[in-house]
């Protein structure tokens, strides 16, 4: 805890980017993770909407199918 008597100094210089180099890595991994899980919901959604497009051409084309 930082007070007047006592400042941020060389010491809590060292913890914090030791915990820098620590937590980089995962932040890194975490967010690749999470960019590559919305590049799927996106991929999903648009085969999904073709999908749906190709079903609502069919029924127009016949619609005893629909």
């Amino acid at each position: 805890m930082h007070s007047d008597r006592r400042k941020f100094d060389a010491e809590d210089e060292r913890l914090m980017s030791t915990l820098g180099q620590f937590a980089l890595p995962w932040r890194i991994k975490l967010w690749s993770r999470f960019r590559t899980s919305n590049c799927q919901i996106t991929a999903r959604e648009r085969a999904e909407a073709a999908v749906r497009e190709l079903a609502n051409g069919l029924e127009r084309q016949d619609p005893a199918l629909g």
